[in-house]
């Protein structure tokens, strides 16, 4: 259980976040296939983070997936890793992931004020998930139900703060051992809302998803190709770091958790050179290398964006600069000249 105590500040977590947006009306967008022949929309950009809102169509998953010997049978005695059940499981999340989709709808109908307020909504959920000291799951389901909601809620029926609030409060509830109370809820959001107003939400929110938590995250998908690798912890908290700074920008949310955790560890690798972008990985993730290039390309961006000192939203940043995080935000690489390269688009 979780106590007030635990905030240590008696500042709200979400007091810098304003709380009603209004709509703007919708944006022109051009469809246009690119060099590869992957149909992206292309408009403006809106936010900070300095880049066209493009969504890739990435290739169906195909159900190729085997038990790997060298990894599965690690363990094999553990009812919890479940190796025997790897194909299916797998097979499982990429049919999965292709429900539930986050469209462009949000974009298309708000301002640039709307998706600057998302991005700094999505800093303060990572202070708060790292105040409450609860697993990262609950972070990314936390800005899955919320990108949900926005897609399919009118912009001027939305409220950011109580939105937040119990997203997260729904999050910890489905994805860790404790959840976090509402006296704490509360408190995130200053006081603002009563325990019923944040229960009714938790409700409304729950309706519009058609009851339905059961999109794959990223980082299932990322743990699989970490482990059939077989690359260190310094490489996989780096795309483990990657995949936490595409939060940040919308666009992502509208990629397959699969593409966004193959672009993560492909650019991850790509960055050490200790492993290469195999065959096996081909198979696993469903993605050639070449399919990766934008992906790859905007997480780099986003790095070099992160990197500079006058950058808002610091907390990934910070979270990932700790000694148990390897300080893996801070090393050479992901302010070298290989990344810079990358996000330029030289993706070999």
């Amino acid at each position: 259980m979780f106590h007030m105590k635990n905030f240590g500040s008696t500042r709200p977590v979400l007091n810098d976040i304003a709380n009603k947006i209004t709509y703007s009306g919708t944006q022109n967008l051009i469809i246009k296939p690119d060099e590869e022949q992957n149909p992206i929309i292309k408009s403006q950009s809106t936010s900070n983070l300095d880049f066209n809102r493009n969504e890739i169509v990435v290739p169906e998953a195909k159900n190729s997936f085997q038990k790997s010997p060298k990894v599965d049978n690690y363990n094999p005695d553990s009812h919890l890793y479940v190796a025997e059940y790897t194909a299916e499981i797998m097979s499982y999340l990429f049919d999965l992931e292709k429900k539930n989709n986050v469209t462009d709808k949000f974009l298309k109908r708000s301002s640039n004020q709307v998706v600057e307020a998302r991005s700094r909504l999505v800093n303060s959920i990572v202070k708060t998930q790292i105040k409450f000291s609860l697993c990262q799951e609950v972070l990314f389901l936390t800005v899955q139900i919320i990108d949900r909601y926005l897609d399919l809620t009118p912009i001027e029926e939305i409220d950011l703060i109580l939105l937040t609030g119990t997203a997260f409060f729904i999050a910890s509830k489905y994805e860790d051992r404790s959840k976090v109370n509402l006296g704490s809820i509360n408190r995130m959001t200053g006081y603002s809302y009563s325990r019923s107003d944040i229960k009714k939400m938790e409700v409304t929110i729950l309706k519009k998803l058609d009851f339905s938590m059961k999109k794959p995250l990223p980082l299932q998908f990322l743990r699989r190709f970490s482990m059939i690798s077989g690359v260190d912890f310094k490489e996989h908290t780096v795309a483990k770091y990657l995949l936490e700074l595409s939060l940040l920008d919308f666009e992502f949310s509208m990629m397959k958790p699969s593409y966004v955790a193959a672009c993560a560890f492909s650019l991850s690798i790509k960055l050490f050179k200790k492993v290469e972008w195999s065959s096996k990985l081909e198979i696993e993730s469903t993605y050639k290398l070449v399919n990766l290039r934008h992906g790859m390309q905007k997480l780099a961006q986003l790095v070099l964006k992160v990197n500079q000192v006058d950058f808002e939203y610091k907390e990934t940043w910070k979270k990932f600069n700790e000694p148990s995080m390897y300080q893996v935000s801070s090393l050479p690489e992901l302010n070298g000249v290989k990344i810079r390269e990358i996000a330029l688009g030289f993706v070999e």
